[in-house]
């Protein structure tokens, strides 16, 4: 997954005269390797999740987990994580996150089973969230006015670059040792520690409201977890069970409490008044969508290379720069048909190009190869980067600038909500599918192969080559054996065109609802502006 959240500024910068510190070089440094390191959890690790199947012979929710345990964690606390930042210290925050990440990476990194893996790996998600908008924070109090916009543009980039790739990294990183992925941050976390101690100075935001809207985050973290176990865990609960309906109630109501209460209490966590707003509503909307496809291909894409093509994670990592490549060479070039024809036209256009792609993956079959992956990764990773650049900018560009902050910060979560049930819901699709498929073609097989539940897990194993399910495997004849990895092998690719065929409704829906809302308008002016232009009218 390629997160967004990089792109976007959290706070207003300290007002100071003078163009910054001394060592504001060597600070910017220290932030641009976190941007850089934050990122791996988002684009590297998904290229370990088959070795993490194959060690652990974790369930399919599970393997979900791993990747939305991060984003959950990540998109939900950063914005609060950069309020309190401005209040108590910006420094400080980014010191006790890089602490909080870099525990999170070595408890992944030792790892005795995929529990204690999604635990730790949620913990790094809290850790990023605390540091990430603090290090943009210390960098606009670092830069005077005229240096900001580069500094920015380098702390930017670094997330960038990793995150195009990221997927070349993760399985080089994989094909070695997975836990690599999570060592790897460690040292690199420690570089940038004792960097930000030497050389950033500390800063606050006397105007920061010191009011916190606990209540609105604690609804809006437990509907979104209460929703996303429900779907990760689903397939094997059962949908109609009681554990999932006080899953899904649970949901439902935190999150009717979350809309209820938020317009009516102070600093809210959200201000729904931006969706007011035409092209905030419909920015929103594109974003949602392009992560939620993002994440569901790429996710899938990475296990079927590896465990139904066979490939080593280094060679599916490479396989996958196509869409990641495309994705980095799109992203300028929405930004210059925005500004001549306005938002609405490149955002449609990328997310129609997005919605291809993904109707050609639904082609995939068991017997497909790297041919039928890679025409439709490239129109995924085109759509998304040409939708990214305006889709930011008409949001932006809709709200006054001393509400970019809030407005940004809602931007983020949205992005992290769009690229968790993109692995959520697209898992419990896939894991419906597959378990159907399976069954079914197992029970024409001679006298028919019925598994318990417990088989059936463990079995899901072999594609990734789990020990514990070569050693149940063999216990079968080997007639059964054979019809046993085929079920499993068209299991999973039925499994995964239906997942793209969601991926493809969700984002033609979301390409409708642009078409619908969205608008040609320029920036809204601030209000120093409005004032000046009402001075000269007077004068007039």
């Amino acid at each position: 997954m390629l997160h967004l959240a990089h792109s976007f500024r959290f706070a207003r910068p300290s007002i100071r005269r003078g163009g910054g510190h001394e060592n504001r070089w060597a600070a910017l440094t220290a932030m641009a390797i976190s941007s850089a390191v934050t990122s791996i959890p988002t684009s590297a690790v998904v290229l370990a999740i088959p070795k993490i199947h194959q060690e652990f012979n974790a369930s399919q929710g599970e393997l979900q987990w791993v990747l939305v345990a991060f984003s959950l964690a990540y998109s939900a606390l950063l914005v609060i994580a950069g309020r309190l930042a401005d209040v108590y210290g910006r420094k400080k925050f980014f010191l006790a996150g890089t602490v909080v990440y870099a525990g999170g990476a070595l408890g992944a990194t030792l790892a005795p089973d995929a529990l204690v893996l999604i635990v730790t790996v949620a913990i790094m998600g809290v850790g990023a969230a605390i540091l990430t908008p603090a290090s943009l924070s210390i960098i606009t109090d670092a830069f005077g006015p005229e240096q900001r916009a580069t500094a920015i543009g380098i702390w930017a980039a670094a997330s960038a670059l990793v995150s195009g790739v990221g997927t070349l990294l993760g399985g080089a990183l994989s094909d070695w040792q997975w836990r690599s992925v999570f060592w790897i941050n460690v040292p690199f976390c420690a570089i940038f520690f004792l960097l930000t101690l030497r050389a950033a100075r500390e800063s606050r935001d006397p105007n920061a409201d010191r009011h916190v809207d606990v209540t609105g985050l604690a609804a809006l973290v437990g509907a979104l977890t209460a929703l996303t176990l429900v779907l990760n865990e689903g397939p094997v609960w059962g949908f109609g069970s009681i554990t999932s309906i006080i899953f899904f109630v649970a949901a439902a109501v935190l999150l009717a409490a979350f809309l209820y209460a938020e317009p009516r209490v102070r600093n809210a966590l959200v201000d729904f008044g931006f969706f007011r707003k035409r092209n905030y509503l419909g920015a929103n909307a594109a974003l949602l969508v392009a992560n939620f496809a993002l994440a569901a291909v790429i996710f899938f894409l990475a296990q079927y290379m590896a465990e139904v093509l066979g490939y080593s994670l280094i060679k599916a990592g490479t396989l996958l720069l196509p869409l990641s490549g495309a994705l980095v060479v799109a992203l300028p070039l929405g930004g210059p048909i925005s500004e001549r024809l306005g938002p609405r036209i490149p955002i449609s256009a990328g997310l129609a190009l997005t919605a291809v792609g993904c109707y050609l993956l639904t082609y995939i079959s068991a017997n497909s190869g790297y041919n039928d992956v890679w025409p439709g990764s490239l129109l995924v990773g085109a759509g998304v980067g040409l939708a990214l650049t305006p889709l930011n900018t008409a949001a932006m560009n809709a709200i006054r600038r001393t509400e970019h902050g809030a407005a940004a910060g809602v931007l983020v979560t949205m992005s992290g909500i769009g690229a968790t049930f993109g692995v959520a819901l697209s898992g419990a699709f896939f894991q419906s599918v597959q378990d159907r498929k399976t069954d079914s073609l197992l029970t024409h097989v001679g006298n028919g192969i019925h598994l318990t539940e417990a088989q059936e897990r463990t079995l899901s194993g072999l594609l990734s080559g789990s020990d514990e399910a070569k050693a149940l495997l063999h216990t079968f004849d080997p007639a059964q054996q054979s019809a046993i990895r085929h079920a499993l092998r068209q299991g999973y690719t039925d499994g995964l065109g239906v997942v793209m065929w969601l991926a493809l409704g969700i984002t033609v829906a979301g390409l409708l609802l642009v078409a619908m809302v969205m608008q040609r308008s320029a920036p809204v002016p601030d209000e120093e502006e409005i004032e000046g232009l009402g001075a000269q009218e007077s004068r007039a």
